[in-house]
């Protein structure tokens, strides 16, 4: 959601924006899904049970958070374009630090920090792995934000879109059915 709030926000098309709000209210579906799930299934689970989700949660967000925007990622491209691969990933790696991650990830709508708070409001973290978590973000921020997500609104505002293009047709077969 984080993601697509930033497209919404950012882009100047009407299409490109019309289009990402609804992607949103899909993807507003798939959040409330997990979080009925979490809610139902993680005070039921074991220590063991909850440490392997918990767990391979953490280790997710940290391959999504090194391979999606690592430079090694783009080898082909840095070749491509005549650059040397192995010193522009250098480069990089002196340029975007745990600093540079961490100030980026206090926007709201970075993909990551959308990310630990969906995971801390599911009760998914917790003195196990919070420290690898606040590494990168402010735990207690998150917290004091309670369970809105960014992009919810935007969402809702989808979704009444949807019911007016779904039922706008059927108040006209109810009056036709009552004559």
């Amino acid at each position: 959601m984080g993601a697509f709030a930033t497209i919404y926000a950012k882009t100047n098309d009407p299409l490109a924006k019309k289009l990402t709000q609804l992607v949103m209210t899909d993807e507003a579906f798939h959040h409330k899904f997990g979080k009925i799930w979490a809610d139902r299934t993680i005070p039921h689970l074991t220590e063991q049970e909850h440490e392997i989700i918990e767990m391979w949660a953490a280790h997710c967000f940290q391959t999504l958070l090194f391979n999606l925007v690592a430079p090694t990622q783009q080898r082909d491209l840095y070749e491509e374009f005549g650059l040397d691969p192995e010193r522009v990933i250098a480069e990089m790696a002196q340029i975007v630090t745990d600093e540079t991650r961490r100030e980026n990830m206090k926007e709201q709508t970075n993909i990551f920090r959308v990310l630990v708070k969906t995971l801390l409001n599911a009760g998914i973290i917790t003195d196990r792995t919070k420290a690898f978590y606040a590494t990168y973000v402010d735990l207690e921020e998150l917290k004091t934000e309670g369970e809105k997500m960014v992009g919810d609104d935007i969402a809702e505002e989808g979704i009444k879109y949807l019911q007016e293009i779904n039922f706008k047709d059927r108040a006209k077969q109810v009056l036709i059915a009552a004559e």
